[in-house]
């Protein structure tokens, strides 16, 4: 939707999440399966192709994020993270590893559970930050004649 609508509210949601949490899934990645399974291919194409939209968005659209649409994200994942805390048990998954830290050696699981989840959105919003940072600073970079 963001790449043929040029949807901002979705670009948000795709540029923020996408960068923050699917690079650290392609980083870390938690797999059952390994090459050269379909899920192993599924896996990195699908995350793959969430960064190269999101960067496309950028680059290719001139999309730019904002500190309100840093906002924006940030808020809408702390729904969803508390619609899952509810839906989790119910379904017994563990949508972003809310229920349990994940097996793969993600730097971000030190803490016990459920300790690591406020850890998580803290540094989920460093991520975000770390992400608006080039943008506010092109904005107060000068520009040449």
């Amino acid at each position: 939707m963001t790449l043929l609508l040029r949807n901002r509210y979705t670009f948000e949601i795709v540029y923020f999440w996408g960068l923050a949490g699917t690079l650290n899934a392609l980083a870390t990645p938690q797999l059952e399966v390994v090459f050269p399974h379909y899920r192993f291919f599924q896996f990195f194409i699908a995350h793959g192709g969430i960064v190269a939209g999101a960067l496309f968005a950028v680059w290719g659209l001139g999309m730019r994020p904002t500190f309100a649409s840093l906002g924006r994200a940030f808020g809408w994942l702390f729904l969803l993270t508390c619609a899952l805390l509810v839906v989790n048990p119910l379904l017994g998954s563990n949508y972003m590893f809310l229920q349990e830290p994940p097996v793969s050696a993600s730097p971000f699981f030190f803490a016990p559970w459920p300790y690591y989840i406020p850890i998580l959105a803290g540094v989920g919003l460093v991520f975000f930050l770390l992400l608006l940072a080039p943008f506010e600073v092109a904005k107060r970079w000068p520009r040449r004649p």
